[in-house]
């Protein structure tokens, strides 16, 4: 249930983000809206582990790269082609990466599931350039950057499960990862010559209600990995492509043919199969 929420919270910022004028502005805004609540909390909430720090490091260095490639994909392509390709990269490289890293072993029907998965990007994606709604850049990027933020899930619930399963160490690191991605992301976007705060002010409320929905998602989600398989939760969270892909035609109105239904509904098909233990 954790994963499910998750996803559907995190489908939600991600279209309020696509909603405004420049996406990859909101994206940033929100990152640093974020953090500024985190940076409010942390007297009062502390911080992780020393145990989890070198984690927390790496994910935060993976998280960065992940929302700068996000920031050029949503300026380049629709939500609904870019979102279903940063998610559905993610269940078979964690996949593999539970099967190596943490020991995990799942039942065959697993290997199906990546299969349809991947056949569902590759439905999105052949969809998105023949109508024009994106480019092989896009896409490129997009994929990209869902194959960097696979790390970062591993190394947060590498991080997190060291810094204990209760709640309240979840949030303490979650506060502290957050704080750490909006500090490469300024590190970045001062290198770019770009003004953070301005991409803020201009889109505050946007990016109060999108720092809300990542803060939450970002939560449920780290439980949901502290408590079960990274293998069986990494599926279940990415249904998140389903709820992408409502919202894209319900609230950002964009274009959604047969083929690209189809590959929502192949990917939630291959993240129950996954599933199955």
């Amino acid at each position: 249930m954790a994963a499910l929420v998750s996803a559907g919270l995190h489908a939600s910022w991600n279209v309020v983000a696509k909603q405004q004028r420049v996406p990859s502005e909101a994206v940033l805004g929100i990152i640093l809206a974020t953090a500024l609540v985190c940076l409010v909390a942390l007297p009062f909430i502390g911080l992780p582990p020393r145990a989890a720090w070198p984690w927390l490091g790496a994910a935060a260095f993976f998280n960065v790269a992940y929302s700068r490639a996000l920031m050029a994909a949503y300026d380049l392509a629709d939500l609904n082609v870019v979102y279903s390709a940063v998610r559905g990269m993610l269940p078979p490289i964690l996949f593999v990466i539970g099967f190596v890293a943490f020991g995990e072993r799942l039942a065959p029907t697993a290997a199906t599931g990546l299969g349809l998965m991947v056949t569902s990007l590759i439905l999105f994606g052949v969809h998105g350039l023949k109508r024009g709604s994106s480019n092989a850049r896009g896409l490129t990027i997009a994929a990209l950057a869902g194959f960097v933020l696979a790390f970062s899930y591993a190394c947060d619930v590498k991080g997190a499960r060291l810094s204990g399963g209760g709640l309240f160490p979840i949030v303490q690191y979650g506060a502290a990862s957050s704080l750490m991605t909006a500090a490469g992301m300024l590190t970045v976007s001062t290198l770019e010559r770009r003004s953070p705060m301005a991409a803020l002010a201009r889109n505050w409320r946007a990016c109060a209600v999108g720092a809300l929905l990542l803060m939450a998602s970002y939560f449920a989600a780290l439980w949901a990995y502290v408590q079960g398989p990274v293998a069986l939760v990494a599926p279940v969270r990415e249904t998140s492509i389903l709820f992408g892909g409502l919202l894209a035609f319900c609230v950002l109105r964009e274009r959604i043919g047969t083929q690209q239904w189809a590959a929502i509904g192949i990917a939630a098909l291959g993240a129950i199969l996954i599933k199955i233990r």
